[in-house]
């Protein structure tokens, strides 16, 4: 088991201050053997565990900052971009600023759907994305789709669920159901609207 996989290990257990440890080695080790694309995602790994600890936030902005520093002079894809940007919108949200948060998520949602690999990981979220645009128009689909909603987001928190609500109310604006979303969560919704949109 590598320091990266510890960390993840640390994150599930719920000790965040362990899963830093184990980042920061990692980030050590990258930047040793001269490896940027994968230095910069463990970067940014750590700005993940640091930006929800509220003492850490300044820092885990700065290490985004540089994550996203070097990412921008390499492949965007090898390093994952669009993960960064989706870091330094939820810090700029929490330092309150929404305007650079939403630019952020725009800017996260473009490279994430430019990535080639994309249409891989969207199959994997096939099956609901073809049940939201199959209860569109089935009412029964819907049914079950709405009472499943319910069962797993009671208090309607979920911003992927909520936008899925949205559609099946007639929603269509991409800007409105999309403005809160990360990357992938805006490639599901994107997927879902424009089959919709092809039915008509």
């Amino acid at each position: 088991m590598n320091w990266n996989q510890l960390a993840i290990l640390s994150i599930a257990k719920q000790k965040p201050r362990e899963a830093e440890e184990w980042f920061r080695k990692t980030v050590r080790y990258f930047k040793d053997i001269g490896d940027k694309p994968s230095n910069s995602k463990a970067i940014n790994n750590l700005a993940t565990v640091l930006e929800k600890l509220p003492e850490s936030l300044n820092e885990a902005k700065q290490l985004a900052e540089k994550a996203l520093n070097t990412q921008q002079t390499i492949d965007p894809a090898a390093s994952e971009i669009w993960l960064t940007y989706d870091t330094l919108a939820k810090i700029s949200d929490k330092q309150g600023d929404p305007a650079k948060a939403k630019e952020y998520r725009r800017l996260s949602r473009t490279a994430c759907a430019n990535f080639a690999g994309t249409e891989y990981e969207l199959s994997q979220h096939a099956p609901l994305i073809d049940c939201v645009v199959r209860a569109v128009d089935d009412t029964e689909v819907r049914q079950q789709l709405e009472t499943e909603l319910q069962e797993v987001d009671p208090e309607c928190q979920n911003i992927v669920w909520n936008a899925i609500r949205q559609i099946l109310n007639g929603e269509r604006d991409e800007d409105i159901l999309c403005e809160r979303l990360d990357s992938m969560e805006y490639l599901i919704v994107l997927a879902i609207l424009g089959q919709v949109k092809s039915k008509k």
